[in-house]
C-alpha cells in the first residue's frame, strides 16, 4: 500500500465512503458504547473531520461531535478513529489527530476530548482527564476519558458534565 497520503478535510461526498468504513471496521457494535450517546442526532462538528486517501481508496477518517466540558468551556470529541486496515502502520490516525487539533486551536475550542487508551491516543498529546472534573452521560472507565487541552489556562477551571452541543453554543466567557 501507498505511504503517500492526502489528508483534507472530510467532503460531504466522503459520507458515505466513510459510514461504510466505520462499519466494516467497528460492526453494528459500535452504537452500543457510551461516546455515542453524544453523537446520538448530532451534526459532526464538520470543520474538524478529516479525510486520508491514497489515490482514490479511503485509508482512514476521524469524525469529531460539538461538545460543552461543564458549564463554561466548549470542545469536541473525538470519535470514531477509523483507519482502513489495509493501510495500517502508516501513522494515519495521529496524523488525522494532529491536522484536527491545529484547526481545533484556530476555532477556539478549549479541548479534545475521546474515550480511548492512552498508550495510543497519549502520542497526540491526549491526557486522563483529572479525577471528578467532568462526568460522561453513561458509563465509561474514568481511565479511558482522555483530554488534550488546547487552551490549557481555559480548561484548568472547566469543570461539570459532558454534553452534547450545536455548533454556535458556546458559553459567555
Amino acid at each position: 500500500m501507498s505511504s503517500h497520503y492526502q489528508i483534507r478535510a472530510m467532503r460531504s461526498s466522503d459520507r458515505n465512503d466513510v459510514a461504510e468504513l466505520e462499519a466494516r471496521v467497528y460492526g453494528p457494535g459500535r452504537f452500543a458504547r457510551t461516546a455515542y450517546r453524544l453523537r446520538e442526532g448530532q451534526e459532526s462538528h464538520t470543520a474538524l473531520c478529516m479525510t486520508a486517501w491514497s489515490n482514490s481508496e479511503l485509508a482512514a477518517a476521524i469524525r469529531f461531535t460539538h461538545i460543552n466540558l461543564g458549564q463554561d468551556c466548549v470542545g469536541a470529541l473525538l470519535g470514531p478513529l477509523t483507519v482502513n486496515p489495509d493501510h495500517a502502520g502508516h501513522n494515519l490516525g495521529l496524523r488525522l489527530i494532529e491536522a484536527a487539533r491545529e484547526t481545533s486551536q484556530r476555532k477556539g475550542l478549549d479541548a479534545l476530548v475521546l474515550v480511548g487508551d492512552v498508550p495510543y491516543y497519549g502520542k497526540a498529546g491526549f491526557q486522563p482527564v483529572r479525577n471528578g472534573q467532568f462526568t460522561f452521560p453513561g458509563p465509561v472507565d474514568p481511565t479511558r476519558l482522555l483530554i488534550l487541552p488546547l487552551h490549557e489556562e481555559r480548561i484548568e477551571n472547566c469543570n461539570g458534565p459532558i454534553t452534547a452541543s450545536a455548533p454556535n453554543d458556546r458559553p459567555a466567557k
